[in-house]
């Protein structure tokens, strides 16, 4: 089995935004920071109808376009290397001539263009 280096990771696609007065609450406790002679106020949090809130920061489509040439460059590198080692593959013959490797990493690049 081969060396495979790889990473996962999740990222949240919203979270549920609470009542007004849990965004109060949160405002009071960022002024209580910044000034600590504030009154301690007793808040109650709502959540009775919580709404979700899409967040759209995390720029997935362009670490996808970004991870897809990657992809592509190392694919193109290790053929390359595989043709010039001394028993290359055979089922990679086809990429000898240049036009063919130029054309099927061209057409493959169009297939992921997104």
């Amino acid at each position: 089995m081969k060396r495979h280096v790889h990473v996962h990771f999740i990222v949240s696609a919203g979270g549920l935004k609470l009542s007004g007065k849990a965004e109060r609450f949160t405002r009071y406790i960022k002024r209580k920071a910044k000034n600590g002679r504030i009154k301690k106020k007793k808040v109650t949090v709502l959540v009775n109808k919580p709404n979700w809130v899409h967040w759209s920061f995390f720029p997935h489509k362009v670490l996808r376009k970004r991870y897809q040439n990657l992809l592509i460059e190392h694919l193109k590198e290790r053929i390359q290397k595989e043709l010039r080692s001394d028993a290359p593959d055979p089922d990679l013959m086809v990429f000898s001539e240049p036009s063919a490797m130029k054309g099927f990493f061209d057409d493959l690049k169009k297939e992921y263009k997104n």
